[in-house]
């Protein structure tokens, strides 16, 4: 079996989400993340988001959990649908007829 190849993740050093952490409350977090969507623009905020949860997932999944839900928040507001992510959401099968 062949092992998995190296992949760096390129980051802009000038992306910066500072005040911005996984332990605050979760209104506190994307509050800040929608002053960062101003001030730097869509795009840097979620590639810096993504990148961070990429690599948080093996390491501290509960953290990378917490990076992904902000990024689905972000990308919802900017459809103009504020999507639950998979973790919160109850799955409930429906039977058609």
């Amino acid at each position: 079996m062949a092992s998995k190849s190296l992949v760096r993740i390129k980051l802009n050093p000038k992306v910066h989400l500072s005040p911005y952490h996984a332990n605050l409350p979760m209104k506190e977090r994307r509050k800040i993340l929608c002053q960062k969507v101003k001030e730097m623009g869509f795009v840097p905020v979620i590639r810096r988001l993504n990148a961070v949860y990429v690599l948080q997932k093996n390491k501290n999944p509960k953290v990378a959990i917490v990076f992904r839900d902000d990024k689905n928040f972000l990308m919802g507001l900017r459809d103009g649908v504020i999507k639950k992510s998979k973790s919160l959401q109850k799955t409930r099968k429906v039977k058609t007829i």
